[in-house]
């Protein structure tokens, strides 16, 4: 147990009633009061970068994100997320907001037998959010095969509608990773190659962030996130004139997170790189027509053998109304696809994808600058049914999953408080 790690995030999204007149809204929660609400879920602030729109937070496992309206919380490890929801509520409470919606969701552990308290299975973890907030109708879902699982639980009080109107957000989970890839992210490579350009190789004294950027530019990710950036620059006039904020972070003796801030849009990566733990998650808001030449760059940089496409999108958004699923990525097989309408206004979507063969190891070239490859965010998405069950190896399954028959595309939302298996 002490040389595992979790890398699967669960995430924690949270929206208030913010008045219209309210410029700061959940931005007025001091950094001391954020302290003590990751406290509560075993994690702290190691990082900070704002902007005019978001305060971003790198964690000790993994990222905050703080709107005017909206918190965003993901934590890896064996950390505690859910405990943070009563202190955070409380504080924002004490500001004046209450909440509107909610939605807790993760992917299947690899360690589900390390993680702590109500966190060990799906099923406990519905019953202590029932718990909070009795008789509120909240809604599970489980969306996927049984190899690979999207545990969603939503609350939408809908107080203020819509609220989400136009919200979109894609995670990219990747498992199974090509070693080549991610032996940048060992603090002992930056010590002992050159960098990009024949710079020296790093020494002891070098911080975390100078370690971090060397990380992120001998990968190639740092050009994938400037030049996604600019991609979006071009299809977006709002954002031209914004500015790029790459917060980043190495952890020792291996691990990298980062932050990325351009307007009203984020990203966020998480790289756990040891080879018998191997992950990485990458995740935006960015306001795309379709995903999938996104996912492709993703995917092409760090040569996963299998790979997930978890989809949330408001109806009225710009995936949203073409249907929430990812198309064909070159190189992979689509082994399966749910989707789901989560609330009256949001949509759900989960595929799986299967290396069609062992990826393999990055080119120079495209591991240097996989900016050199036309990036464009206009692909139709392909909303075809899953074609076959999933099958490669995949984190351990949960002991009380509950798997019921799957329903079809755009069913009614779920029951209150039922745990529904798509």
């Amino acid at each position: 147990m002490s040389n595992r790690f979790e890398g699967n995030e669960k995430k924690l999204e949270l929206d208030f009633v913010v008045q219209s007149d309210d410029k700061q809204g959940l931005r007025r929660i001091s950094r001391s009061e954020w302290d003590a609400i990751l406290l509560d879920g075993h994690c702290s602030i190691v990082s900070r970068t704002s902007n005019s729109y978001i305060d971003s937070y790198v964690l000790s496992e993994s990222s905050l994100f703080v709107f005017r309206h909206k918190v965003i919380i993901k934590t890896c490890g064996t950390t505690t997320l859910l405990d943070c929801l009563p202190r955070l509520t409380d504080i924002a409470r004490s500001y004046g907001y209450e909440m509107d919606f909610l939605q807790y969701s993760r992917r299947n552990f690899f360690f589900p037998s390390d993680q702590i308290s109500v966190h060990r299975d799906f099923e406990s973890e519905v019953e202590w959010l029932d718990s909070l907030y009795p008789g509120e109708c909240g809604g599970a879902n489980i969306l996927g095969s049984n190899g690979g699982r999207w545990y969603v639980y939503t609350l939408d009080r809908d107080v203020v509608h819509p609220h989400h109107c136009g919200e979109q957000t894609i995670e990219v989970c990747m498992y199974q990773l090509d070693p080549s890839s991610l032996q940048y992210f060992f603090r002992n490579w930056c010590m002992t190659n050159p960098g990009p350009g024949g710079k020296a190789p790093l020494t002891s004294t070098a911080t975390d962030k100078e370690v971090a950027e060397r990380m992120s530019t001998a990968s190639g990710f740092r050009k994938l996130v400037e030049h996604i950036a600019m991609a979006l620059q071009a299809d977006h006039p709002h954002l031209r004139d914004q500015e790029l904020l790459i917060d980043e972070f190495a952890f020792t003796p291996c691990g990298y997170s980062v932050n990325v801030l351009l307007g009203d849009v984020f990203m966020t990566v998480h790289i756990t790189p040891e080879p018998h733990q191997c992950y990485v998650s990458y995740e935006t808001n960015a306001p795309c027509v379709g995903y999938t030449q996104v996912v492709q760059e993703v995917v092409e940089l760090f040569q996963p053998s299998n790979f997930a496409v978890n989809l949330s999108a408001d109806r009225h958004s710009a995936v949203g109304s073409t249907g929430a699923q990812c198309g064909v990525i070159k190189g992979y097989s689509r082994a399966s696809s749910r989707q789901k309408a989560l609330t009256r206004t949001l949509m759900g979507s989960t595929s799986t994808y299967l290396a069609v063969e062992t990826p393999s190891t990055a080119s120079a070239e495209l591991t240097s600058c996989p900016s050199a490859v036309s990036l464009s965010f206009h692909g139709s998405l392909n909303t075809s049914a899953d074609a076959a069950a999933l099958v490669y190896s995949t984190p351990e399954m949960e002991p009380h999953a509950t798997s019921l028959p799957p329903s079809p595309v755009a069913s009614p939302p779920p029951s209150p408080r039922g745990i529904l298996a798509l």
